[in-house]
């Protein structure tokens, strides 16, 4: 089920290959000797106000804002909404 938004559930379930359905969590991973690595996400983005911001931009930009206490590759952004706190 989608979380909280039990309307919404119809939009996460796909169909593969296989035959089986899933739900579509936007993960994008890999089964390898069987275990399950995640690499990475379909849909990369923050959205604020309507507008678009990748991540990575918001950590670069910290990182180099504070580099005496912010070690390079240490950061990481994502949405949260009001409703998940």
């Amino acid at each position: 089920r989608y979380w909280n938004k039990p309307e919404l559930d119809h939009r996460f379930h796909v169909k593969l290959s296989d035959g089986h359905e899933y739900f579509a969590t936007g993960d994008l991973g890999r089964i390898v000797d069987e275990r399950l690595y995640v690499v990475g996400r379909s849909k990369d983005l923050i959205i604020v106000n309507g507008r678009n911001i990748y991540p990575t931009d918001i950590e670069r930009l910290v990182e180099n804002e504070y580099p005496d206490i912010i070690r390079p590759g240490s950061t990481v952004a994502f949405q949260r909404s009001e409703t998940d706190v």
